[in-house]
């Protein structure tokens, strides 16, 4: 599986619960190799492995095989590497087949092992690390076919998976090949029942197996795949999943190191001896410290294969290295290490963990998303405009067409800062309009004032903070205020506004939101920010291409959306915090992978997609093969179309940006006869169209003029 880096930020208040190898699981396997750690293997995950409902898989996939929490069916048959996809499916959003025609129908339950090798029987039928959720269509198409390799496919899914003749050596059967970025997680899937039903085995049918293990071109084809595609974040977390399900693990996602020491050359000699810390604290140094040992040291390399952004690699011997940084970010970060003698490999894939350390040191946090906000004081001194509730979540006052000029506090609950250490304030406002002596709202504490009445009875002491430019109607953050140096059981902090009269140039509006007390670094406002727009992934050679990003978050006011990786025909815009563009035109065929990043500073998310981009080839309106009228048209087209030699067709419509609006057709296609369709185009708000007509050897393109 190919790696996907991508994390959002959970709520302030969530329970975050990472499922680890329990202690000690394993400890029946250690120091054995060959069949006595199969078999030992077995007896591990047999036991406590509860069966399931094959009616609950549906309910089990949203947690077991959800696309980096977006909802998205991680479809391994229709997605990319990278996640990207002709189709989505969406959980609780009445995907699940029923009937179907094609691809992107519907989804429903693969059995990577087709259960007419074991008849349907339990436990197998409805193992979560046998049945994975994918395209109803395609997993019709891939039948109880076993998994190979194919070079002439006489079908192909959207996603690049392939059936026809098997092309590896050892059998030469139909299979059925999956994309390589996923050729790991399947191959790891068959060393798991190989080992978890190694006693069942012997009573099934099916190529892939032989006596009560795989067949020999199985156990090759297997081999050569788990070496391809090593185990992944994808695979860690669905195991992880799946335990919490029906309490057993895939050992060779675990350690997966085990299949040479089971089906290849034997255990290798190469190991990591040191245990990396998972956990590191955000704006703290992290490091690890890595040993290695091997047969022959002085050949060993270690060296790194996946890091996240803040951490550095250093190999200092050939059996030491050091990783070490300073974690900016709150979230889960994938790091896969490797160690070499040249001719082996071994990796070390572990998972570092930067929570929240502040959450349960937070004093107050008022988004004012309720209101009045609970415990809160508002008090008028003059002039009949206090300060309000916005329906959007905010606390404003404006003192415009008033009766006087104004003096309006807003006064938070007491709170008791004894016995804290590094107490923290912060907020953010927004200003509009002019007064003299900006900025016309203060801030300011009181250790005396006793919760009602007039607050100019107390002592207060005034604190600076920044704030916005008069005038400059966006959010500012106030910063981090040092409070630390304020004692008291009864502390109350006050905004506190003020104009020099009630016409246009004498008052401010002021807006204020997020206001948060700590007593620990960092702040634990946690900001959502999640990409919301689904990215384009087509494109046409010399065609415009343009995808309009959409970002949401708690806090916008520090978002800024970047591109960490684009091709160079194409060009990122941001617009504004919460929305960019990007357009360009490609010259050349081919994939091209984007990487969007929108951030605040302290959190952020990515979205990472390929374009293919397809020679746009213009055809003439009307040719032996090809026949379409009106063109220009205007509420329909006629498409009459043939086929010179057996075909699996495809015809979709496409607009000039290279967005699929649909899927026209999708059939069988045989020679010498016409195909014709007609298709109702009103309903499209375009100038230009194209149609593309795919085959297994050919791609034709017509531009069509709509009136």
């Amino acid at each position: 599986m190919k790696r996907i880096f991508l994390f959002s930020v959970i709520f302030l208040f969530s329970l975050i619960v990472y499922s680890q190898v329990p202690d000690g699981y394993y400890d029946d396997a250690q120091g054995l190799t060959g069949e006595d750690l199969r078999e030992a293997l077995r007896a591990i995950i047999t036991n406590g492995h509860t069966a399931n409902n094959y009616n609950d898989l549906y309910t089990y996939y949203e947690q077991t095989d959800n696309f980096n929490g977006t909802g998205k069916v991680w479809d391994m048959y229709s997605m990319d590497g990278n996640g990207n996809a002709a189709y989505y499916y969406y959980y609780n959003n009445g995907d699940e087949c029923g009937s179907y025609s094609g691809e992107g129908d519907c989804y429903n339950r693969e059995h990577s092992v087709p259960q007419s090798w074991f008849n349907g029987a339990s436990p197998m039928k409805a193992d979560l690390f046998i049945v994975y959720p994918t395209d109803g269509y395609v997993n019709n198409r891939r039948s109880n076919y076993p998994y190979g390799e194919v070079d002439n496919p006489t079908w192909t899914s959207t996603n690049g998976s392939k059936l026809g003749p098997c092309s590896f050596p050892g059998y030469s059967g139909t299979v059925f090949e999956p994309i390589d970025a996923y050729k790991g997680d399947f191959a790891r899937t068959y060393f798991y029942v190989a080992t978890r039903y190694k006693n069942e085995i012997p009573s099934w049918n099916g190529a892939s197996f032989s006596g009560d293990n795989l067949s020999e071109w199985a156990k090759n084809l297997f081999l050569s795949w788990h070496h391809l595609d090593p185990v992944s974040q994808k695979e860690i977390d669905r195991n992880n999943a799946v335990y919490n399900i029906q309490h057993n693990r895939n050992p060779f996602i675990d350690h997966p190191e085990w299949v040479d020491c089971i089906w290849g050359n034997g255990c290798t000699v190469l190991s990591f001896t040191s245990t990396p810390p998972t956990t590191a604290q955000l704006n703290q140094p992290y490091i690890y410290n890595i040993t290695a040992t091997g047969e022959d040291t002085t050949i060993l390399t270690i060296f790194s294969v996946n890091l996240p952004s803040w951490l550095t690699f250093q190999s200092n011997y050939h059996t030491t290295a050091t990783l070490e940084g300073t974690p900016n970010l709150i979230g889960s970060f994938y790091v896969s290490l490797g160690l070499t003698d040249g001719t082996d490999t071994v990796y070390q894939n572990f998972t570092i963990t930067v929570p929240d350390t502040a959450t349960s040191d937070t004093l107050l946090i008022e988004t004012f998303d309720n209101c009045p906000p609970q415990g809160w004081i508002i008090y008028s001194a003059a002039s009949s405009n206090d300060w309000q509730c916005s329906n959007d979540g905010y606390m404003y006052v404006n003192n415009y067409n008033s009766d006087e000029p104004a003096d309006d506090w807003l006064i938070t609950p007491p709170l008791n800062l004894n016995n804290q250490n590094g107490e923290i304030l912060k907020f953010k406002t927004w200003t509009r309009y002019n007064d003299s002596n900006h900025p016309r709202l203060h801030l300011y504490y009181s250790t005396d004032y006793t919760g009602s009445g007039d607050p100019s009875n107390a002592n207060w002491t005034e604190l600076s903070y920044n704030y916005p430019d008069e005038n400059s109607q966006t959010w500012t953050s106030s910063g981090n205020i040092d409070i630390s140096q304020i004692a008291g059981d009864n502390v109350y902090f006050a905004f506190r506004y003020t104009s020099s009269g009630t016409g246009a140039g004498e008052c401010e509006l002021w807006k204020l939101d997020s206001v948060v007390i700590y007593a620990a670094s960092p702040t634990p406002v946690v900001n959502n920010i999640t990409f919301t727009s689904t990215p384009i992934t087509n494109a046409m050679v010399n065609s415009q291409y343009l995808y309009n990003i959409t970002v949401s978050a708690d806090d916008t006011s520090n978002l800024n959306i970047t591109a960490q990786t684009i091709p160079d025909w194409l060009t990122l815009d941001a617009n504004y915090h919460t929305t960019a563009s990007l357009h360009g035109i490609p010259q050349q065929p081919g994939s091209y992978d984007v990487v969007l990043e929108a951030s605040d500073g302290t959190y952020y998310a990515q979205q990472q997609f390929t374009i293919t981009v397809e020679n746009t080839t213009i055809i003439a309106q009307k040719s032996a093969e090809l026949f379409v009228f009106p063109n220009p048209a205007r509420d329909f087209i006629i498409v009459k179309y043939k086929v010179n030699s057996p075909s699996h067709l495809i015809i979709k419509l496409y607009s000039p940006e290279g967005k699929l609006i649909r899927k026209i057709a999708d059939t069988e296609a045989n020679p010498g006869h016409f195909i014709y369709l007609t298709e109702n185009i009103s309903d499209i708000n375009l100038k230009v169209l194209f149609l593309t007509f795919e085959t297994e050897t050919s791609f034709k393109t017509i531009k069509i003029i709509k009136k």
